[in-house]
């Protein structure tokens, strides 16, 4: 592990030196719930083997003595620096470069190339099943049996993880580099598979038609989250997600739809037989450029954003957003009516993803518009169909009825 200043953070300086709620933590950094947008579902991530922080609903970034310098208002670094020093101990201050952790750190392998990965995950599908539960939450949400095995949805393992990475790797697949794959203290490989992330497995296909990944919906949302990614990252021999992007359709059409989701992307294709893009999340937009700068030469001329109705959320607190409603301040204040600041940050969290996907369009020649629907008279969201794979799932619906 580095050190910064001279100054060598751990892991109880998050709570300790910061103050900030641990959602989540591997051997290397924490997700904690932001002090800067107030976001209660462990967003920002903070990583003392790097020394940064970055959140990923308001995109608030720097280093750790950056943090501490905004955190207590402080007027420069060197100030911040001084007061670190003088809360940690001597131990942790004017130290060598590198010291040894008390879990060891262990750098993401390099990710096996695309073939490998689509190789590998092909197999390891060929060893799962999909339970019965799991396959009617499917049909629930409007595929048909055809569509659920042909994009090759899985259920979670609950056991056997070291045998079926084991026959993989007797049968010639590369398991080293691969997104969730990683290799034990015993040389034997195994799967981050396990209780704790019990659910449905979903392949995220690109345009090349080859697996780049893989999301794992949960049968129990964790800390706000129905989705994690199948990933591996610092483990041995393990390597992250690294957010790809899902094309379902023909990519040969003069308008594309892009949406925040994998599942919902793939529903929406399948219920409308329009061409949608999934991206893992609003602001998760890295790897799409480098698909819409390709998106010109299929043919394509506008793009539409089809993120939730979120965008579109009436903003007046009625107490339901979430858990943290009952102990809101301003709920619990002297205003009657007053808008959600949650709901407004939520809202400011996709517009900054809208611009962000317009923006990029176009830099790459391309027409860039919004989708909404399931609106009241005065152009908020009524509040129906969340996702744009509901309101396909209610036209389809509608369509059987009428015949």
């Amino acid at each position: 592990m580095k050190a910064y200043g001279s100054i060598r953070f751990e892991r109880e300086d998050i709570s300790r030196l910061f103050g900030l709620t641990v959602r989540r933590e591997t051997a290397y950094s924490a997700d904690v719930d932001c002090p800067f947008c107030h976001y209660k579902k462990g967003k920002m991530n903070v990583n003392w083997y790097k020394n940064a922080f970055r959140c990923n609903i308001c995109e608030e970034s720097g280093s750790l003595i950056e943090l501490y310098q905004r955190l207590n208002c402080l007027s420069d670094k060197e100030t911040a620096r001084r007061r670190i020093r003088e809360r940690i101990p001597v131990t942790r201050c004017d130290v060598s470069l590198t010291f040894s952790p008390k879990r060891k750190l262990v750098p993401p392998s390099q990710k096996a190339d695309r073939k490998v990965i689509h190789d590998t995950f092909s197999g390891l599908i060929q060893c799962l099943g999909l339970r019965p539960e799991h396959k009617q939450a499917l049909l629930d949400r409007g595929l048909t049996e055809e569509q659920i095995e042909r994009y090759r949805y899985r259920s979670v393992p609950m056991k056997g993880m070291r045998n079926i990475s084991q026959s993989l790797a007797e049968d010639g697949y590369i398991l080293k580099g691969v997104p969730g794959f990683y290799q034990c203290a015993n040389g034997e490989w195994s799967l981050c598979f396990g209780k704790y992330n019990a659910g449905i497995l979903i392949p995220v296909i690109g345009a090349d038609g080859l697996i780049a990944g893989a999301q794992i919906r949960l049968d129990h949302p964790k800390d706000g989250r129905k989705y994690i990614w199948f990933s591996s990252g610092y483990k041995e021999g393990g390597t992250g997600s690294g957010s790809p992007v899902s094309v379902n359709g023909d990519l040969h059409r003069e308008t594309v739809i892009v949406t925040e989701g994998y599942l919902k992307a793939t529903i929406a294709h399948c219920l409308s037989g329009e061409t949608f893009i999934g991206t893992g999340g609003v602001n998760q937009l890295k790897n799409l450029e480098g698909l819409l700068k390709l998106l010109p030469s299929y043919g394509v001329k506008r793009v539409y954003e089809a993120d939730d109705m979120d965008k579109k959320l009436p903003l007046v607190c009625l107490g339901d957003y979430d858990e943290s409603c009952a102990g809101c301040e301003f709920r619990n204040g002297l205003f009657e009516v007053h808008d959600c600041p949650r709901k407004r940050k939520k809202q400011e969290n996709i517009e900054r993803g809208r611009k962000r996907l317009v923006q990029m369009c176009i830099e790459h020649r391309l027409e860039c518009k919004s989708l909404v629907w399931d609106l009241r008279e005065d152009g908020l969201w009524a509040g129906h169909y969340k996702g744009i794979d509901d309101f396909w799932a209610a036209k389809q619906k509608e369509r059987k009825e009428e015949q």
